[in-house]
């Protein structure tokens, strides 16, 4: 039996015309004999065992790559320096060639080998034109050069068929496929195309594309074009695909940059740009003198329900802590002297101001809302959220202004939201009733959303 010689026409396998390939039984044919023994149903009968196999096409054969790899090195004539391992258990992970006909060397040098031994050899076997072992029973010596005649593949290494095809198509790139697998039919590298885009980019296709070297239509590949698109959006970030893609700017891809619109709440969404913002997963930032809201922010809050403990020398209020107060701020001097010894130029009742007008004049005055920050008489807000201290009749123009959209007031020096500031929690109150109005919303939004998705998915 000689596994280098086709069972169909007993011509010897070559890496051309005549390339060996692999039936499902494990016996083998040439190109050229699986053809000519195809039959129309699809099926092809092994001339070895007579089993009928159902392959669809030739083309779906796998080239026996292994035998081509001897192929090769029987065509080298580098034989020399391959020992074999007989007699002994076989690691699973080496591959594994099977004696299947008797061989006795008349040379003292060289093995005698017995039909039916199993030579066991090293990962080395797939290099090309080098098979290498380790003869551990055996005396040392140079393998027959008759070996292809007188040994057939047994179960090989997995690691074998993972490794690259050697050969080159057609077009003269290289086989991305697999030892076990068939040569590839299209070509993925990439050309260089004569055609441009219409915003004169150059561009690559699929060789398989081109074919034999004819042009293409212009439209059929501008959609190769990989140069970045870099429009800007309506949102304002620049598009993140390429021209191809976003095909050369007519319609372009989602943004994928974060959302940084302000909630209603004041925070910023942290969001994909191109969804929907979501209610505010953030910490609420609402607090009292009795407490702190538990809630996420875009979860409308549960008014205080304790007594409100505005109070001051000229008025108090009655009312309970999350309603509007029944008295309006005071707008008496504040009394109480600072550290410096200095009196305050905050309001009474309210919290003071940590700045002295003759010790931090300059930090009094650096933000000018109205111009009256450098007035000696001039009072001063603490906003507890940010820090900031605002001069008060600015202040309080600004918080009473008209706003366009729905949300909370914001200092007028960082836009950070003012949520906790006794002087105007009427119109914080006002503002926050608002916003719980659109929470409630959004999440009635999102749960009909859910309930939807829900309803669609049973379908």
């Amino acid at each position: 039996m000689d596994i280098l010689v086709c069972l169909g026409c007993n011509d010897v396998y070559n890496c051309q015309r005549k390339r060996p390939r692999r039936l499902p039984c494990g016996h083998n044919l040439c190109s050229g004999c699986l053809v000519a023994f195809f039959n129309t149903d699809g099926s092809i009968n092994c001339p070895e065992c007579s089993t009928n196999h159902t392959v669809m096409s030739p083309a779906r054969v796998p080239i026996n790559k292994d035998l081509e790899e001897l192929l090769g090195v029987h065509a080298g004539t580098r034989l020399k320096g391959l020992r074999a391992i007989t007699g002994v258990n076989s690691k699973p992970k080496q591959p594994q060639l099977r004696v299947v006909q008797y061989f006795e060397s008349s040379q003292p040098d060289e093995l005698t080998i017995l039909f039916g031994e199993l030579l066991t050899l090293t990962n080395d076997v797939v290099l090309p034109g080098w098979w290498e072992g380790v003869n551990k029973q055996r005396q040392k010596g140079n393998f027959p050069s008759k070996n292809t005649q007188i040994i057939d593949y047994g179960p090989l290494d997995p690691l074998i068929f993972w490794r690259k095809c050697p050969h080159n198509l057609a077009c003269g790139h290289p086989c991305l496929s697999r030892r076990n697998e068939p040569c590839t039919q299209q070509c993925q590298e990439l050309v260089a195309c004569r055609t441009r885009c219409p915003l004169n980019h150059k561009i690559s296709v699929p060789c398989y594309s081109i074919g034999d070297g004819q042009q293409l239509s212009e439209e059929s590949v501008w959609h190769y074009c990989t140069t970045s698109c870099d429009k800007l959006l309506l949102c304002g970030h620049q598009c993140r695909g390429t021209c191809g893609g976003c095909f050369q700017g007519r319609i372009h891809h989602s943004c994928i940059e974060k959302c940084t619109r302000l909630l209603i709440c004041g925070h910023q969404c942290s969001q994909p740009c191109h969804s929907q913002c979501p209610p505010c997963q953030q910490q609420c930032q609402k607090r009292c003198r009795h407490g702190q809201c538990n809630y996420v922010c875009g979860v409308p809050c549960d008014p205080c329900m304790k007594g409100c403990n505005r109070q001051c020398l000229h008025s108090s209020c009655n009312r309970q802590c999350g309603e509007a107060c029944s008295e309006e701020p005071c707008k008496e001097k504040c009394p109480k002297l600072l550290l410096c010894g200095h009196p305050c130029v905050g309001f009474c009742g309210e919290l003071c101001p940590p700045f002295c007008r003759q010790c931090h004049t300059k930090k009094l005055t650096e933000f000018m809302l109205i111009g009256n920050e450098e007035e000696d008489d001039a009072r001063f807000v603490l906003l507890e959220d940010c820090g900031h201290t605002i001069e008060s009749e600015g202040l309080e123009g600004w918080m009473q202004q008209e706003q366009e959209e729905i949300g909370m007031k914001a200092c007028p020096r960082c836009r950070n939201p003012i949520v906790n500031n006794r002087r105007y929690r009427s119109i914080i109150s006002g503002s926050l009733q608002a916003v719980k109005a659109v929470k409630q919303t959004d999440i009635c939004r999102n749960k009909n959303n859910c309930i939807q998705d829900i309803i669609d998915s049973l379908r």
